[in-house]
């Protein structure tokens, strides 16, 4: 092939980007549609923009973009979510593990719970608020067993059923030590 025939199909390829790089929206305002939802973590973001075919330059470049006007931020998404799971009922391990698999690192997860723990009056009160939420759970289990201790086979359900909403041992000792001595009440 000669020079002239070289340039020409290069140049009629650079006219061929062009056009379709025109049309192809940025990886900023492709993020920013991905926003009007919901809230995103980095993480999502990244997978969202890669899922689209943006290049690793052209995502990292979105993200500080995002960044920079704080509207994608892990920290702040990671205190919602852990709000409103507790709202729902989800314990400690569980919150994490969806944190975790949003993309959040698990320095930052640890932070906002240790913020979510400051808005208590202490440590006891949050773990009062997630044992309360845990019976909450059990409540269809239980139903009204009144004073009558439960069975090891009803406890061993219970037990089975929190562990699968993600609480750990210890809120989930704290609900069995509750209705083995029939204090149940006094988290209502």
């Amino acid at each position: 092939m000669s020079l002239s025939g070289e340039i020409i199909r290069r140049f009629d390829q650079m006219k061929k980007d062009r056009s379709t790089m025109e049309d192809r929206i940025s990886a900023s305002d492709e993020g920013l549609k991905y926003l009007q939802r919901r809230r995103r973590t980095e993480g999502e973001m990244r997978k969202h923009l890669a899922a689209k075919g943006y290049d690793e330059i052209e995502i990292d470049a979105a993200i500080e973009y995002l960044l920079s006007f704080r509207y994608i931020d892990d920290f702040v998404y990671a205190l919602d979510y852990i709000e409103m799971s507790i709202g729902k009922g989800r314990g400690n391990m569980r919150i994490r593990r969806d944190l975790s698999d949003k993309g959040i690192d698990d320095e930052t997860i640890e932070d906002a719970f240790c913020e979510k723990a400051e808005e208590y009056d202490s440590f006891s009160d949050l773990k009062y608020l997630q044992v309360r939420r845990a019976i909450e759970q059990i409540r269809d289990i239980v139903g009204n067993i009144g004073d009558k201790a439960p069975d090891d086979k009803l406890l061993a359900k219970i037990s089975r059923r929190l562990t699968g909403k993600g609480y750990e041992t210890d809120i989930i000792h704290a609900v069995i030590r509750a209705l083995r001595e029939g204090r149940i009440s006094d988290y209502e």
